[in-house]
């Protein structure tokens, strides 16, 4: 097995535990205001994504991407040899939708860090904060 396949299979490994806590949390109550955030290191239509998120969206577990809320072209938290990307998300439950008053990707600054001598005394981090602001 290559060191991409076993990343892939390490990290929906770590998304399925992290699913197990989000059921555990709606098996508890089943509008329980959750936000998931972080780097998944996942496209959307990535098996990881996919699973924390919840495979339905129907569905009342279901996780939804607050990213929806911008335009396309903003829509990126990383820059690789490949383009744009968005890895990194804040996720929320249906019951925690309303409570959005807004969201932005501070990826004006964001550059492709291959190409970038390292410097000791400044490091920079090739992924863009994501910020929400909720009521």
């Amino acid at each position: 097995m290559s060191n991409s396949s076993l990343t892939r299979v390490s990290t929906s490994i770590r998304a399925k535990k992290m699913r197990e806590v989000i059921d555990e949390l709606f098996t508890k109550d089943k509008t329980a205001q959750i936000a998931v955030m972080g780097d998944f290191n996942s496209q959307e239509r990535e098996t990881p994504f996919r699973i924390i998120s919840g495979e339905f969206a129907t569905h009342d577990d279901a996780l939804i991407s607050i990213a929806t809320t911008i335009p396309n072209e903003k829509r990126y938290s990383f820059i690789g040899e490949h383009g744009h990307k968005l890895i990194d998300y804040i996720l929320i439950s249906k019951s925690l939708q309303s409570a959005v008053k807004s969201f932005s990707i501070l990826n004006e600054k964001l550059s492709y860090h291959s190409n970038k001598p390292p410097t000791p005394t400044y490091v920079e981090s090739d992924h863009a904060p994501l910020v929400v602001e909720l009521v």
